[in-house]
């Protein structure tokens, strides 16, 4: 036989529990401070109330209840013989009673307004969980010329190489960009920055750590291939290479829309603005404050704080959400372009990373097209989420009516072309190692029959 009693826990809410004719009081009580996330010990005195205020017993005998009608549990400290010796009104004492011996049942909750307030933080618990073991003393890597060669060309073969690989890759450009050097970046720590970031990328068909290579890798090439390298500060090359690395952190295969819809707990957190770019950038900034992850150690405050901000905004503008409004400001400074004015150089950044961000059709379609068929998997299944969940439906994700051909035909159209023929107008050497592609995938997709 069981019975089930129903409980509304001080600072927590509602709570229902069974208990069985073979429990115990003394198990009935640990089951209360479970309940309430609290351990149970002999300083702890557990108070029941029914719905018209009355005492009873905390014992197996309780009756049973109705949804409607909860029993109040109430956690109080005991008072130590000392205390209450010490006290000269005793009036004081049991007025003080409920404020001063409430337990901190809610973690979200302080008893004194000078401790700070805990609130939930995805970000931090994401860097938190990540088990990995820090190395030192590692060498460095090194490879042939043909490699690194071939790592600065769009055309470089991301599938010939596993993850580990690609982490070694990423040292190397960042040791050939001489951003070592410069920032003081100690290896070990570069090595276990990347390897923790590698963990912190789920395993998505689309949004994943090999998506976060690519990403990295194309705006490598890119920064070679346009002379940029020669151009941009070595601040202005650290912030696009961590916002390469960081900008889909934990991403969780789902969009800002369905994150809005189902008002999940980034949506919640970050007021439906930019909530995974907002996550993004959280969960990077978690991970430098490991020591044994933070690359930006040996930074000033000054000079840290000027990194961090270009870090965010590069990472905030892939929200495709803003990306016909990035574009189009980008386009109106085209003619009359200026390396020397601030503006334009952040907004040259902004559209660097967001043309990375998307850039797959400007590499071979052997190469290319697999990511195609990724990103449409992670679509098909937020649609069937959607629908399972009672959601609005992402018509642009039904595995029923979208076309490869035509979804990425008007994709190369309409979101890559102009965003890449705007940097042409800016960069030298576009045409042929970047815009005369994406024209190739184009026509491919235009004729494919599927």
């Amino acid at each position: 036989m069981s019975k089930k009693i129903y409980l509304n826990v001080e600072g927590i809410g509602n709570e229902v529990i069974e208990i069985f004719s073979k429990t115990t009081t003394s198990e009935f009580r640990t089951f209360l401070c479970n309940v309430a996330d609290y351990k149970d010990d002999s300083n702890i005195i557990l108070k029941l109330y029914k719905h018209d205020g009355t005492i009873i017993p905390v014992s197996t005998e309780i009756e049973s209840n109705t949804v409607d009608e909860p029993y109040r549990l109430v956690f109080r400290k005991t008072k130590q013989l000392s205390q209450i010796e010490s006290c000269s009104n005793s009036c004081k004492l049991l007025a003080n009673e409920e404020d001063d011996n409430q337990l901190n049942i809610n973690p979200r909750i302080t008893q004194s307004s000078t401790k700070p307030i805990k609130t939930p933080c995805p970000a931090k618990t994401k860097v938190e969980k990540i088990e990995m073991i820090y190395r030192h003393n590692i060498e460095r890597p090194t490879f042939n010329k043909e490699i690194t060669d071939h790592l600065k060309e769009p055309t470089f073969d991301i599938w010939q190489w596993k993850e580990n690989g690609m982490i070694s890759l990423l040292e190397y450009m960042f040791i050939e960009l001489k951003l070592l050097d410069y920032y003081n970046i100690n290896f070990d720590t570069l090595d276990n920055f990347l390897h923790c970031c590698k963990l912190c990328y789920n395993k998505n068909p689309f949004h994943n750590f090999v998506h976060c290579f690519c990403v990295t890798q194309m705006m490598y090439g890119m920064i070679h291939i346009t002379d940029l390298v020669k151009i941009l500060t070595p601040r202005e090359k650290l912030i696009l290479m961590l916002s390469c690395i960081a900008h889909d952190l934990d991403h969780p295969g789902c969009n800002n829309t369905y994150q809005i819809n189902a008002k999940t707990d980034l949506a919640l957190i970050y007021n439906d603005q930019s909530p995974l770019e907002n996550h993004h950038c959280a969960v990077f900034f978690y991970i430098l404050k490991k020591p044994e992850t933070n690359v930006l150690e040996s930074l000033s405050k000054e000079e840290f704080n000027e990194v961090r901000k270009g870090i965010i905004q590069c990472i905030l503008a892939t929200d495709m959400a803003k990306h016909s409004t990035l574009v189009g400001q980008f386009k109106d400074m085209t003619g009359n372009f200026d390396f020397k004015n601030e503006e334009h150089r952040t907004m040259l950044l902004l559209m660097l990373i967001k043309s990375a961000d998307i850039s797959n059709e400007v590499r071979p379609t052997r190469v290319a097209e697999p990511w195609v068929d990724n990103l449409l998997e992670e679509f098909f299944m937020q649609h069937d989420k959607e629908i399972i969940e009672g959601l609005p439906e992402s018509a642009m994700m039904d595995r029923k009516k979208v076309k490869k051909s035509t979804t990425q035909s008007s994709f190369i159209s309409y979101v890559m072309i102009p965003i890449f023929e705007a940097m042409a107008k800016v960069l030298p050497n576009m045409d042929d190692s970047v815009i005369q592609p994406i024209r190739t995938s184009l026509a491919y997709y235009k004729n494919l029959k599927v």
